[in-house]
């Protein structure tokens, strides 16, 4: 990203799309989420994701992520629902802990982390995003 009106949608963006808002539009919403996604999966790991997102199911996020055409890390975030047993409903960040530490078992610790792919897949496919979104998102938080 190299102008300031590139930077700023990116910054708008990574920053402004929490809580992804249902009112947005659909690739608009599912983009929110992937964003949430990387964020938190970069910075602690898929069950970090799972902990600081309650309000989230995984089923949803699965379809954001199969939205933005995120196959590698679609595939990843399935593989943990199946070592989960489950799709996670929203609910209460205690539940959520609850249901975690429940089934959350040791053999899953090699899912937690993202794939570099996935990684790099995410950074692409949000980078060019906001960048068919530029206008939207540099325009976000604006009085």
């Amino acid at each position: 990203m190299t102008d300031n009106v590139e930077y700023l949608a990116w910054n708008n963006f990574v920053q402004g799309s929490y809580p992804p808002a249902p009112s947005l539009s659909k690739v608009r919403h599912a983009a929110a989420i992937a964003n949430l996604y990387m964020g938190a999966a970069n910075n602690g790991g898929i069950n970090s994701f799972l902990t600081v997102t309650p309000e989230l199911n995984t089923n949803d996020v699965l379809d954001a992520l199969l939205e933005m055409n995120m196959i590698e890390t679609a595939a990843q975030f399935k593989a943990v629902i199946v070592g989960l047993g489950q799709h996670l409903v929203a609910s209460s960040s205690d539940e959520r802990w609850r249901i975690l530490e429940e089934r959350w078992t040791d053999e899953m610790d090699y899912l937690d982390g993202l794939t570099p792919e996935a990684d790099a897949e995410l950074m692409r496919l949000l980078e060019a995003h906001v960048s068919e979104h530029e206008e939207y998102y540099a325009a976000m938080n604006r009085p």
